[in-house]
């Protein structure tokens, strides 16, 4: 018996999240050696509903809130097929059904059909002063094949297709993001691994991540164009000290313009800290960021709470809006974190070598 292979199975079963435990026993009978895996289901579930709560200011006049349900119902079929349901209220309104199914008993492969809609707010700056607002709403229909890497990431490559429904609130004609109804249709691929050891305070691991998505008149949108970006995130700490390093990246990839509703927006508190949240919107963005974080209370159902400072650099290409800057940027911030019941909470300050500044409160996780 192999037991460093057995202990590798049970962890990786108890890491599914289906069984309460999994644990194993030898039997001596007859002369042999029974080896008995003991599995205890959970005494909740199949189905689970979960809910969620995201707050967030400025302090300076912008304030927004967001309410989150999920629901999702397990083991359909033997493969252990999911659907999974994902509800969002406020200043961005969501709603995503998923249909996840193992192609094999191992779940190496899968496929997901899924349906969505969105609807996001977008306010456009001209440096600090606000002078145009517009709403993008989307509807689509996907399937995505994918495969996953045990419990390190998944692999998905998809084909999408739906609507684009932009609408000027406020502001010139100038700065409208789009006609009044646009056909969307791409071809979307995502790498996703993660192995940071907590979801809100890592103290240590690596994250990274790539989403290609290349819209095509081969699939009936009306605007071609592609659109790349990736992320990395590593954590490790000394004693009670952690050292937090990121960094994004994202472009247009060819000669055709991203379209204005699908640009990036960047800013605010831990992306940009001393600018406004989302102030930043433009074709191409690079990011780096350094966060430091000490643990300064421990708690006992919680993680406890932590102070630390964040060093950041943002560069805005091809501003959406003429005028703004497009050259590198330097800001930091200073922060209180906590975990609670409801999720991740943040008091921050943060500041731009431009001297624009700002207060943060967060509910949920900022960035």
């Amino acid at each position: 018996l192999d037991t460093t292979r057995l202990n590798k199975s049970l962890v990786r079963l108890n890491g599914e999240g289906d069984f309460q435990s999994v644990d194993y026993a030898i039997d001596n009978t007859g002369g042999r050696r029974v080896l008995k895996v003991i599995p205890i289901e959970k005494p909740w579930g199949p189905d689970y509903l979960r809910f969620g709560l995201g707050l967030a200011s400025d302090f300076s006049g912008d304030a927004y809130f967001n309410i989150l349900a999920s629901y999702r119902k397990t083991w359909l079929n033997e493969l252990g097929a999911e659907w999974r349901n994902d509800f969002q209220i406020g200043r961005s309104s969501s709603f995503t059904t998923e249909f996840y199914q193992p192609l094999d008993e191992k779940n190496y492969f899968f496929v997901a059909p899924r349906a969505s809609y969105e609807r996001r707010a977008t306010t456009l700056y001209r440096d600090d002063d606000r002078i145009a607002s517009y709403d993008v709403n989307t509807s689509a229909i996907a399937v995505d094949l994918g495969s996953q890497f045990y419990r390190y990431g998944e692999m998905r490559l998809g084909i999408l297709g739906g609507q684009v429904k932009p609408s000027l609130d406020t502001g010139p004609e100038l700065l409208s993001p789009g006609e009044a109804r646009i056909n969307a249709g791409a071809y979307v691929f995502r790498l996703q691994f993660d192995q940071l050891d907590s979801v809100n305070f890592p103290r240590s691991g690596w994250r990274g991540g790539t989403r290609v998505y290349k819209s095509s008149g081969d699939l009936g949108a009306d605007e071609s164009y592609i659109k790349a970006e990736g992320e990395v995130v590593t954590a490790f700490s000394v004693g009670e000290h952690t050292f937090n390093l990121s960094g994004k990246l994202g472009d247009k990839v060819g000669d055709d313009p991203l379209p204005r509703y699908d640009q990036f927006q960047w800013g605010g508190f831990l992306q940009g800290s001393g600018f406004a949240t989302g102030q930043l919107l433009g074709e191409g963005l690079q990011f780096g960021r350094l966060m430091y974080y000490h643990r300064i209370m421990r708690g006992t159902l919680l993680d406890g709470a932590y102070g630390g400072f964040s060093l950041e650099a943002t560069k805005i290409k091809n501003p959406l809006v003429p005028g703004n800057s497009d050259e590198l940027t330097k800001s930091g911030s200073i922060f209180i974190g906590s975990d609670t019941p409801l999720g991740p909470a943040y008091l921050g300050y943060g500041r731009t070598e431009h001297g624009d500044d700002a207060f943060y409160f967060f509910l949920g996780k900022p960035y």
